[in-house]
């Protein structure tokens, strides 16, 4: 289970930015954290119903954590069966070999799927019309890729660079000129999942020594993304969703099925919190959605501490329910977004590795804060505020550190990642003193 949510965790929110238009990638991304939080509600409701039923042989656990999984992962394989390649993926990073033609056709079909602007156009021209008449369609239907990060505006690079195997080359506007040095088109070849898993070892490895194939910021990457999942996981957000019944027992709520319907409200705020952040995402910078969030979060921890030192069943529920929301709202729907524009400056391999690496250290560090947390929760009446002091630090980490990358392609994300927020100001502080 570990092996399969693993690889669902980094496949899902990579694909989402992959394959989305800068003007909804946050929103579309973000929907990858409903999905999470209709989950846990779905498990938090099926639980309550488990244990209100009648006595279940051999333990209600085993039918809570084996039967009913079990049957959730099934629609998973519907959707993998139903949804294409990832077209950008595909032509960055995929390799052609004897077969340019249909290599592109392919992912130009895979483009036309996603619903982009121009790709229908393009093989209507291809599999319809003359040769001819296939270069003027698809010339005409150029005119519709305004934006040098589309899908399709990609795919026209890459099929220039295979030397216009389908139709004759298509000229390109001075700024197209100027970011093909961004595009790295030829990539290695795909390769088996144990041979994927070495080799993002390596990339990992060669970001961190800082090899000479690696770009310049790629270092620089891998710890945003490092940082921003460590921070989103030692605040107790998972832990205190897995260990809602157990605070509610420690405050007097000693009833099992009374802990299951009671946790069944925190799930819900999670729900909340994602429509909320759904509500945001486009309207707010990336920086400000996350700061706030640090902070909001920092208050509910201290709401939720009250509650947990006096024994108080109604602020502890509201001090959790109140943590989860604000958090969803904003570092949980806004993490995985962050993390898939902060790691482009590393390019389309590198970023991969980044991304995976984060993905390993956000679970890691869920997994370590829920091992301590029962024992930090036990260790005093206002012990849980050290998870406060985590989302201190969660503010600090937007102010400081994170570049704002609202409403930037992805390209344009890898330049924003080269000036952080507190070089800029540093820079500043030094011409005004010079000029002082």
């Amino acid at each position: 289970m570990g092996l399969g949510v693993g690889m669902a965790s980094v496949a899902t929110p990579c694909f989402l930015s992959e394959v989305a238009p800068r003007e909804v990638r946050g929103g579309l991304v973000a929907l990858y954290e409903l999905a999470i939080a209709l989950g846990f509600l779905v498990a938090s409701v099926t639980s309550w119903a488990i244990e209100s039923s009648a006595p279940c042989t051999g333990g209600c656990w085993r039918y809570q954590a084996g039967l009913v999984p079990f049957l959730a992962a099934l629609p998973l394989l519907l959707a993998v069966a139903l949804v294409p390649e990832s077209p950008r993926w595909t032509l960055l990073a995929g390799h052609c070999g004897d077969d340019k033609a249909g290599y592109l056709l392919k992912a130009l079909e895979a483009i036309k799927l996603l619903g982009s602007a121009g790709a229908e156009e393009r093989l209507a021209a291809v599999k319809c019309l003359g040769a001819s008449q296939a270069a003027t369609g698809a010339a005409s239907s150029h005119r519709n890729v305004s934006q040098v990060d589309s899908l399709l505006g990609i795919w026209e690079r890459r099929h220039e660079a295979l030397g216009s195997p389908i139709f004759p080359p298509i000229a390109e506007s001075s700024y197209e000129g100027r970011m093909r040095p961004r595009l790295q088109l030829a990539g290695p070849e795909k390769v088996s999942v144990l041979g994927a898993l070495c080799r993002t070892l390596g990339d990992t490895a060669s970001i961190i020594r800082g090899g000479a194939e690696v770009p310049p910021f790629a270092f620089r990457s891998l710890w945003l993304a490092v940082l921003a999942a460590v921070l989103d996981q030692v605040c107790a957000s998972t832990s205190i969703l897995v260990y809602s019944q157990h605070l509610l027992k420690e405050a007097g709520v000693t009833s099992a099925q009374r802990q299951d319907f009671l946790s069944m409200a925190v799930a819900a705020a999670k729900v909340a919190g994602v429509v909320l952040g759904l509500f945001f995402v486009n309207r707010i910078g990336r920086r400000p959605l996350l700061g706030w969030g640090g902070a909001l979060s920092a208050l509910s921890i201290l709401l939720l501490s009250a509650g947990a030192a006096t024994k108080s069943p109604v602020m502890l529920l509201l001090g959790m329910c109140s943590f989860i929301l604000v958090f969803v709202a904003t570092w949980g729907v806004g993490y995985w977004i962050v993390v898939t524009e902060v790691t482009t400056a590393a390019g389309p391999r590198y970023g991969a590795a980044c991304q995976a690496v984060a993905t390993a250290m956000l679970f890691a560090s869920g997994w370590a804060t829920s091992f301590t947390f029962v024992w930090v929760s036990s260790s005093g009446p206002w012990a849980l505020l050290v998870y406060g002091g985590a989302a201190v630090l969660m503010t600090l980490y937007a102010g400081l550190l994170l570049p704002e990358t609202r409403g930037l392609s992805l390209e344009q994300c890898a330049d924003a990642v080269e000036q952080l927020p507190v070089e800029r100001w540093l820079n500043k502080y030094k011409c005004t003193g010079a000029l002082g």
